[in-house]
């Protein structure tokens, strides 16, 4: 009889706690995909009425029917404070829509930082564009028939979705207009609520006996986010009051992300200070201990709290 080590229990607890967070994202999914429709244009909303169709918890990552329109406004408001071109704008917010459809539904949700599930997932995605929207029109008769996107946007939205993870293995050189505007759209949802915790619980805060276990404080964590953003000294022109250390920056530099848009940094800023606040409240001690229902109270509050904002303001999605 094998005996149940603490390290041990605490991965159990810590897969059962992503289980519980991915139930409540999905119970409150509905009405925030809903809330998010109700902001956009009417352009916007049939490219999103036919692409959030193709996420699903049943059959891709749990969380992305609740990430995609998680990113979508904090999207929409960094391209407009960027004047970006109406088609510019349009075709971005498309590829954000489905850029992730392509991903498979996987038990252990570590494993989607497997370069082979990568590969796999924009390979799909950007067939889903493509298949849905190459034919959608604007007006449709015997006589004129005009598409929403033309045939080269389609390809560049296209060729976009297919490379866009690229960034993470180094290999994005001379990336097109659309690319780099895009990315901004993806790597904003990084520190997002729903994110940052799903990514803690599932790699960085379980033990070095897990396979991809980190055993990272709610500080070092964050710490590492910084990094990603931010070079040293810059984050403090944020205002972050978590810095990056000359250890950290040794340890981490290599996984910083492009970003085109000053304002996306803006708006990234706004997210770490919102998880440092939970950070303070013991929230990344919850998920590190594998504390379903201590951390439950506080994620059902925020959730509510945003759905309330976002049914009556244009918000961004800290």
């Amino acid at each position: 009889m094998e005996i149940e080590t603490f390290d041990d229990n605490r991965i159990r607890r810590m897969i059962d706690f992503e289980n519980e967070l991915s139930k409540l994202a999905e119970t409150y999914t509905p009405i925030f995909q809903e809330a998010v429709e109700k902001q956009l244009d009417d352009h916007q909303r049939r490219i999103y009425s036919l692409g959030i169709k193709r996420y699903s918890s049943k059959t891709g990552r749990w969380y992305d029917p609740w990430g995609i329109p998680d990113s979508i406004l904090d999207f929409n408001l960094i391209l407009e404070r960027e004047k970006v071109s109406l088609e510019d704008k349009l075709l971005a917010f498309a590829v954000l829509i489905y850029h992730d459809s392509g991903y498979p539904k996987l038990r252990d949700s570590s494993k989607y930082a497997d370069k082979n599930i990568r590969d796999l997932h924009m390979r799909e995605g950007a067939l889903n564009f493509a298949s849905d929207l190459i034919n959608l029109v604007l007006q449709d008769s015997e006589l004129d028939r005009r598409h929403l996107f033309t045939r080269n946007q389609i390809s560049s939205g296209f060729q976009v979705i297919l490379h866009h993870d690229d960034k993470f293995s180094g290999k994005i050189e001379n990336a097109s207009n659309m690319l780099q505007i895009f990315m901004d759209g993806d790597n904003i949802f990084i520190p997002s609520f729903v994110s940052s915790y799903k990514d803690y619980v599932s790699r960085y805060a379980r033990p070095v006996s897990d396979k991809n276990g980190k055993n990272m404080d709610g500080g070092d964590f964050l710490r590492m986010r910084q990094s990603y953003f931010f070079k040293p000294g810059e984050d403090k022109t944020f205002r972050q009051r978590i810095l990056i250390t000359e250890d950290s920056d040794r340890l981490y530099a290599q996984k910083s992300l492009p970003i085109r848009f000053d304002f996306t940094k803006k708006v990234i800023a706004a997210h770490l200070l919102a998880r440092t606040d939970e950070m303070e409240k013991r929230a990344f001690n919850y998920v590190y201990n594998g504390e379903w229902e201590s951390f439950k109270p506080y994620a059902i509050e925020f959730l509510r709290v945003l759905l309330m904002l976002l049914n009556k303001i244009k918000v961004l999605m800290f």
